[in-house]
């Protein structure tokens, strides 16, 4: 690979309103085949870059350009920025001529989550100890928005996927010490923007649910045993001879209609059990 010489960057600030501060960096991409990714070396003086690198891979750089964001910067501060290009072997090319900027404060326009749903059954429930493709659905999500779930245990195993600015999808597992019920799910923008649905919101009960694992003989198989189970215990409550707290879908002290309801659609499933 011959030597590396980074096009003077683009810096691209953005006036958007009054809650946080940004500052793009943008630079044309090389047309070196093996060209591997750019670092950018930044500080708050002149040929000093004592910030942490950035490193921006190829692979995530758009067809003629490469960009980074910077968020929550001083206001009042000029920021100095230089690239330097590694090649596939690990070479790395000397700095590109540096740029400077401003950062400016802005605001965002949040996403809204108006509802969370499994995408296998269509349903709001997640059991103990499953894991599951959640589905987000709402308006304003961004490319590179991520989702977390923060009033509860339950962990992405896999970042969020942009279907649309409506739509987010991504695997989720529920911990078995996860508390049931409603729980909330937050998204967060690309620009550090977010939206909250939130588990108060009992009347549109849109938001994702925790419930017990419907593999109550633990052999991870929903099936007719556990239906079996179910129908047996049928009607009881809380303190009566057939009541079970493993089979208290939702935890209400009753095992009923409800109970039933979220057990129909893991039917068939299998899941690792509850430790």
């Amino acid at each position: 690979m011959g030597p590396l010489l980074p096009a003077l960057l683009l810096l691209a600030p953005l006036l958007m309103g009054a809650t946080y501060t940004r500052l793009d960096v943008s630079w044309p991409l090389s047309a070196e085949p093996d060209l591997y990714a750019y670092v950018i070396h930044w500080g708050t003086e002149s040929g000093s870059y004592s910030l942490p690198e950035v490193t921006v891979l190829k692979r995530d750089c758009a067809a003629s350009t490469c960009a980074n964001p910077f968020f929550s910067l001083e206001p009042a501060h000029s920021y100095f920025f230089a690239l330097t290009a590694i090649d596939e072997a690990g070479n790395e090319s000397g700095l590109s001529p540096e740029a400077s900027a401003l950062p400016r404060v802005v605001s965002c326009v949040p996403p809204a989550v108006t509802e969370a749903e499994d995408i296998l059954t269509s349903t709001p429930y997640l059991p103990l100890c499953f894991q599951r493709q959640v589905r987000v659905l709402g308006s304003n999500f961004s490319r590179g928005a991520s989702v977390s779930f923060p009033t509860s245990s339950i962990t992405g195993t896999t970042l969020a996927q942009y279907v649309d600015s409506s739509q987010l999808e991504l695997g989720a597992r529920v911990g078995g010490a996860t508390p049931l019920g409603l729980t909330d799910v937050e998204v967060t923008n690309a620009d550090t923007c977010s939206g909250l649905l939130s588990d108060s919101d009992l009347a549109l009960r849109n938001s994702l649910e925790v419930v017990r694992s419907p593999d109550f003989d633990g052999d991870s198989l929903v099936g007719g045993k556990d239906l079996n189970l179910l129908a047996i215990a049928f009607g009881s409550v809380v303190g009566g001879s057939k009541y079970s707290l493993n089979l208290d879908m939702n935890g209400d002290g009753r095992i009923n209609g409800d109970d039933l309801a979220r057990f129909g659609p893991f039917l068939a499933s299998t899941v690792t059990s509850c430790p």
